[in-house]
């Protein structure tokens, strides 16, 4: 923002339509796959940052318009370089997963999508994850946790047989 004032929109955000953040986000996926060439793509997650995409005010694309845009930026740049480009949707609400699902299909049915078994994170009892019925013209990964998140609250998943066999079924 402070580099770049005229990327700043008048609720002081960042306007992702500008034309250097097209080029920020450009440059920064080159960037990274010329440091790291053995890399063999990234992943994505648009809710999991410092600014989430979803939550700009001011844009002059609507929320659907807006993870399309940059999710094409991005994808673009991977399919030029030969990467493979992964999104997580990771939504709570059923509104914006539909949302999300929707503008990925429309970047392209090769993109990958990649969600969560359960709906949220940290606990054994959440509800299965009924977003997944949402892709449908996409290929689709399912993450599972069977370590590291449950553990801080002293579950071991990985021991737990049948909540592993219910959650793969």
């Amino acid at each position: 923002k402070e580099l770049y004032p005229e990327t700043v929109n008048a609720c002081g955000d960042i306007e992702v339509t500008h034309p250097k953040v097209k080029d920020f986000l450009e440059n920064k996926i080159r960037d990274f796959f010329y440091t790291y060439p053995k890399m063999a793509g990234i992943v994505l997650t648009l809710h999991e940052t410092k600014i989430p995409l979803l939550k700009l005010k001011a844009q002059k694309l609507g929320k659907i318009e807006r993870v399309k845009y940059v999710t094409q930026i991005l994808y673009d740049v991977c399919t030029d370089l030969g990467k493979e480009m992964i999104v997580r949707p990771f939504a709570s609400l059923a509104e914006d997963n539909a949302m999300m699902a929707k503008a990925f299909e429309e970047v392209s049915p090769n993109l990958l999508v990649m969600d969560k078994w359960t709906q949220f994170d940290w606990s054994l009892t959440m509800p299965h994850n009924k977003f997944f019925l949402q892709i449908q013209n996409n290929p689709l990964l399912v993450e599972g946790d069977i370590f590291g998140e449950f553990f801080g609250k002293g579950y071991l998943p990985l021991m737990l047989r049948e909540h592993l066999k219910e959650k793969f079924s």
